[in-house]
């Protein structure tokens, strides 16, 4: 059974091709569409009751439910709706969404179904309405990039609203940012956000895996930084110099940096970063009591940043409590950063959190289900264009195949992210090699 529903600014439906009237009441159609979200899957007569008559009594909540099927089954036909054991479905085989507008163009939240005003109903309209980034993100693109054709102050404003724009800045591929990249770039390091630019293409280079690229590019931003008195900015790069050491396996370079981080651990915004960079580097260097000092320290003053500095700190302690097989604290941790996560936009994050997710859940008996996380996390890296996180999720994926008994498999993913990361001049952290041997 096929089902065309169009709620692009009014609700129609088709069945098998054939158009029905429209729903004959409000709550028969916001029913229907929380059905058909289910895609053919059973959902219960109580929780239904629940999502459609909240504020009324059990009683009253089953008598209009039955009375809101009868009515569906005279709308759509007897065959549609089935019932067993306090459960209903629609019957379907498959389900097309129509959210375009007469013009168009894609309907926006209030206009999806209106006059089927219901909490229900908010909920799908959130789930189905265009995503605020990707209605964005290829007009900041053209704004951007119109800047090209414009110089002096508008160069300037085009740099500060893409180094200012974090949570785009993730959403876009390497390639776009290098060309947005490019055509925001200052003419010399006096200009103003100049040391924020070289912050942003090291970043760049370090996701592409270009990571010694990553540090040349970073330690001119943390010159620069220093020279103009940009402390929090010297912070910062100082941190993910000390952190792209260690992913290369340089452990002597890594320690070069340790004295200057752990001293800088103070200016604002930069502190939760550079704790989280000392706790990685004693963790991957198979100094865990150490380790486990600074999560605790970070622990105690993450609430004075940022919500997406937190959860990059949460996902960090969880993977680290993980892999120490404290499986309570891993998974306090891991609940703190889905708590804070927003899906849509932080989608840089989001994979931060299914990389911890895989490193967890073999632990606590769910290894199948890490290898399903593992493999949206591999497709979200891929869409993402973000090989570095690609790399973290290889290392799940072969965590996770040794704990259901797959160990040839796993010994392949291994093998791979191992010559993978050869391929770029990083060699295993103790930490990796522990890991490998594991498994």
């Amino acid at each position: 059974m096929t089902w065309e529903v169009g709620l692009g600014g009014r609700f129609t439906v088709k069945r098998d091709g054939l158009k029905l009237g429209p729903p004959p009441t409000r709550l028969a159609g916001v029913l229907f569409c929380g059905l058909l979200q289910q895609n053919g899957e059973w959902m219960s007569r109580s929780e239904i009751e629940d999502r459609l008559y909240p504020e009324s009594d059990t009683e009253s909540r089953k008598a209009a439910l039955r009375q809101t099927l009868s009515r569906m089954k005279q709308w759509l036909g007897e065959d549609v709706l089935s019932s067993s054991h306090g459960c209903v479905k629609i019957t379907t085989d498959k389900f097309t969404l129509d959210l375009t507008l007469n013009d168009g163009s894609p309907a926006r939240f209030s206009q999806i179904a209106p006059g089927f005003d219901h909490p229900w109903m908010d909920e799908l309209r959130a789930t189905w309405s265009p995503k605020m980034v990707e209605i964005a993100k290829p007009r900041f693109r053209d704004l951007v990039q119109s800047i090209l054709h414009l110089g002096g102050q508008d160069a300037l404003m085009g740099r500060s609203m893409l180094l200012s724009s974090s949570d785009l800045f993730d959403h876009m591929s390497a390639r776009d940012l290098a060309q947005m990249l490019t055509v925001t770039a200052p003419k010399s390091g006096r200009e103003p956000l100049a040391a924020e630019h070289l912050a942003a293409r090291s970043s760049l280079a370090f996701r592409s895996l270009a990571i010694h690229r990553g540090q040349e590019l970073g330690f001119q931003a943390w010159q620069l930084a220093q020279k103009k008195k940009q402390l929090p900015l010297a912070a910062t790069m100082a941190s993910w110099l000390m952190f792209y050491a260690t992913e290369l396996g340089d452990r002597v370079q890594a320690r070069e940096w340790l004295s200057y981080v752990d001293g800088a651990a103070a200016p604002g915004e930069s502190k939760l970063l550079s704790i989280n960079a000392l706790m990685c580097f004693h963790w991957n260097w198979g100094n865990f009591g150490e380790a486990e000092r600074f999560v605790r320290q970070g622990l105690k003053i993450i609430h004075a940043h940022p919500r997406r500095a937190q959860i990059h700190f949460y996902t960090n302690c969880s993977a680290f409590y993980s892999e120490g097989r404290q499986h309570r604290a891993a998974e306090d941790c891991l609940l703190q950063a889905e708590s804070l996560l927003m899906p849509e936009l932080d989608l840089d994050c989001k994979t931060g959190i299914q990389h911890a997710q895989v490193k967890l859940l073999p632990n606590i008996g769910r290894p199948e289900e890490a290898l399903r996380v593992g493999e949206e996390l591999a497709i979200a890296c891929r869409a993402l264009d973000n090989p570095v996180h690609g790399l973290y999720a290889s290392e799940g994926e072969a965590r996770a195949l040794a704990f259901v008994g797959r160990t040839r498999e796993s010994a392949q993913v291994w093998d791979r992210l191992l010559a993978r990361r050869a391929a770029v001049g990083s060699k295993p952290t103790t930490r990796l090699k522990r890991l490998r041997a594991a498994s």
